[in-house]
């Protein structure tokens, strides 16, 4: 049987390999961004490329490296990394220790797992240390999945806690993709 969700994780995965095949590069510089936002993607208003990145960033589709984790600390880890970030821009006074605290990255962790977009790499068959949900599912990052980073409620953030923001546009969750990706694949 076939709900909505399994539609909208079907979709979101095509979806997915058409942003990345869309971005094919990034741009070098302010000038080359410019003229590929003049382009023909973005005189339809949409422009993919700007939500993919090779950097783990919230709020973007993440394509991940080679040795990407999901915890642990520093470079490697996906979840360090935007939590590192994001309490920089919170004005947390100690971001590295935020991003070290290992309950908040599981907390963030979780996030990615619930974003709908990543439940086309939601699998059990992972290595014995791999981050699972507490219904034993995870994502495999060896086959170097592109995901949806969550945005992060910064005020909350700023008082400790890791919880989604909400978009503005629409009220919905930050597990989802945004709006204007969602009106192209609906």
């Amino acid at each position: 049987m076939t709900d909505r969700s399994t539609i909208f994780a079907i979709g979101g995965g095509a979806l997915l390999l058409a942003l990345l095949a869309a971005s094919g590069r990034r741009p070098v510089d302010e000038a080359e961004a410019e003229r590929e936002s003049d382009g023909e993607v973005a005189a339809a208003g949409f422009n993919p490329g700007r939500f993919v990145v090779d950097e783990p960033e919230m709020g973007r589709l993440y394509q991940t490296e080679r040795g990407a984790l999901m915890l642990g600390k520093g470079p490697k880890s996906i979840t360090y990394r935007v939590l590192l970030d994001a309490a920089e821009l919170a004005g947390v006074e100690r971001p590295e220790a935020f991003a070290e605290d290992s309950s908040r990255r599981v907390a963030y962790a979780s996030l990615i797992l619930a974003a709908p977009a990543n439940a086309v790499y939601l699998t059990t068959e992972l290595r014995r240390n791999d981050f699972r949900n507490a219904h034993g599912y995870g994502i495999d990052l060896r086959a170097r999945p592109v995901l949806w980073l969550p945005i992060v409620d910064l005020d909350m953030l700023a008082l400790g806690s890791v919880q989604v923001a909400r978009y503005e546009e629409d009220g919905t969750l930050c597990t989802e993709l945004p709006p204007e990706i969602r009106e192209v694949i609906s």
